[in-house]
C-alpha cells in the first residue's frame, strides 16, 4: 500500500477511536476520483486525469492500449451527497453505543440485521456498532479512458503510438507545459490497470431513501467532459 492510502487509512482509524470515547458523530467519506461538474463540465484543471486527457489532447497522441478505469465521480455530486450525508448523521444516525446491533459498513465494518432495515434515519446503515462512526462509498466504476479518448478524438486528430513513442514524448515535454510535473507519472502509468470499483450498494440505498440520485458518468456527459477538455487545451 502507497503512502498516500496509508494515510487515509490511519486518518480513519483515529477519527473511529475519537468517535468512539467522545461520543463523536463521524462521517469517513472514501471518494473514488472526483470529476468535472455533471452540468457545466467544468474541471479541476489541474487534476490528474484531467491533464493526462489534456497532454494526449494537446500532443495529439495516445498510447495503443487504453482500457483503464478512471472511476470518476461528479463534484456537484460528491458535494450534496457529502452534506447531506453528514447532515443525517449529525442529527440521529441510529442507537446509541448501548443499544447497537451487529451492524457493519461497506468497508466491513457493520452489517445490519434484516428487521433494522426500517430505521428512522437511512445512515444508520452504514454506522460502526459501538460508536457513531459513519463510513460511506461514493465512487464510479467508469468511464474507461479509451472512451474518453473516442471522444476527444472526434474532435481533433489523434494518432495512435506505441510505448517507446509515448515514453519519448513524455521526456520530451517542455518545462512550460502544464503537465510538466507529471511527465515520469503519466509516462510509468499501466494503461491496461482495470481495478475492481469500490462497493458503493449501501450508501446509493442511504442517498436514495434521503432523497439524492446517484450521479452516472454516462455517453453524453463523457462527451461534455471531452469538449471541455479539448477546449481547454486545444484553444484556436
Amino acid at each position: 500500500q502507497c503512502g498516500y492510502a496509508a494515510s487515509k487509512t490511519v486518518a480513519e482509524l483515529l477519527l473511529s477511536q475519537a468517535a468512539l470515547l467522545l461520543a463523536l458523530p463521524v462521517c469517513a467519506h472514501r471518494l473514488s476520483t472526483v470529476c468535472g461538474h455533471s452540468v457545466t463540465a467544468r474541471f479541476n484543471v489541474h487534476d490528474f486525469t484531467h491533464l493526462l486527457c489534456g497532454v494526449m489532447a494537446d500532443l495529439r497522441m495516445r498510447p495503443e492500449h487504453t482500457p483503464m478505469r478512471l472511476h470518476w465521480i461528479p463534484v456537484d455530486f460528491v458535494a450534496r451527497a457529502m452534506n447531506v450525508l453528514a447532515e443525517a448523521c449529525f442529527h440521529g444516525g441510529g442507537p446509541g453505543p448501548n443499544e447497537a446491533q451487529a451492524q457493519v459498513s461497506e468497508a466491513g465494518m457493520a452489517t445490519p440485521k434484516e428487521e433494522e432495515r426500517d430505521t428512522p434515519n437511512p445512515v444508520s446503515r452504514c454506522r460502526a456498532p459501538h460508536a457513531p462512526f459513519f463510513v460511506f462509498h461514493l465512487g464510479g466504476s467508469g468511464p474507461r479512458l479509451s472512451q474518453l479518448l473516442r471522444e476527444v478524438a472526434s474532435l481533433v486528430g489523434i494518432q495512435y503510438v506505441g510505448h517507446r513513442d509515448w515514453l519519448q514524448a513524455m521526456e520530451s515535454l517542455p518545462r512550460e507545459h502544464p503537465a510538466y510535473a507529471l511527465r515520469h507519472a503519466f509516462a510509468k502509468l499501466h494503461f491496461a490497470s482495470d481495478p475492481k470499483p469500490m462497493t458503493t450498494k449501501k450508501t446509493r440505498e442511504v442517498l436514495r431513501d434521503l432523497g439524492v440520485q446517484w450521479a452516472e458518468v454516462d455517453a453524453p456527459l463523457i462527451a461534455q467532459y471531452a469538449n471541455a477538455i479539448v477546449s481547454h487545451y486545444c484553444a484556436p
